[in-house]
């Protein structure tokens, strides 16, 4: 068995867990704070 073709396997399992991970905390964050300054810029007396 060859430790490095493991080694990279775990890095890949481990950055994508950690994209995943990031993405599902970022992308609501990014479009609730996107809809928040959006809605608060936008008169509502419209």
């Amino acid at each position: 068995m060859v430790a490095g073709v493991g080694t990279v396997g775990q890095t890949v399992l481990t950055y994508s867990l950690a994209v995943s991970a990031v993405t599902y905390v970022f992308v609501p964050a990014a479009v609730f704070a996107l809809g928040y300054r959006y809605g608060r810029r936008r008169p509502r007396a419209t």
